[in-house]
C-alpha cells in the first residue's frame, strides 16, 4: 500500500468519526477536501477507446478518457501521467503505444 493510500484510509476514518460527532463542520469539510486531493495522487486506469483500422482490421487504441472527469485525450499525442483537466494521476500501463 502506498503512502497516499495509507493517508487516504486515515482521512476516511477521520471523516467517519467527524460525521458521527459533527462538532466542527469546518474540520469535516477540510477533511473531505484532503480526501479528494489525496485520491488524485493515486493513479487510476483510464477508459480506453478503440477503433478498427480500415487498412487491416486491426484494433487501434487511439484515445483514452480520464476516469474521473471523462476528458478525452489522444493516445499518441497526449503522454500525460495525469489528467490536465482535473489533475487525477493516470496509470498509463494500458495506453502505452
Amino acid at each position: 500500500m502506498s503512502k497516499y493510500e495509507n493517508a487516504l484510509n486515515h482521512y476516511r476514518a477521520l471523516e467517519k468519526s467527524l460525521e458521527q460527532e459533527p462538532v466542527n463542520k469546518e474540520l469535516l469539510e477540510h477533511t473531505r477536501v484532503a480526501i479528494k486531493a489525496i485520491g488524485k495522487q493515486i493513479p487510476e486506469e483510464p477508459v480506453i477507446d478503440c477503433a478498427v483500422s480500415a487498412d487491416n482490421d486491426d484494433t487501434v487504441y487511439d484515445t483514452w478518457y480520464c476516469p474521473i472527469c471523462h476528458e478525452k485525450y489522444r493516445t499518441e499525442h497526449d503522454g500525460h501521467n495525469y489528467c490536465p483537466e482535473c489533475g487525477q494521476a493516470i496509470d498509463r500501463k494500458e495506453i502505452e503505444v
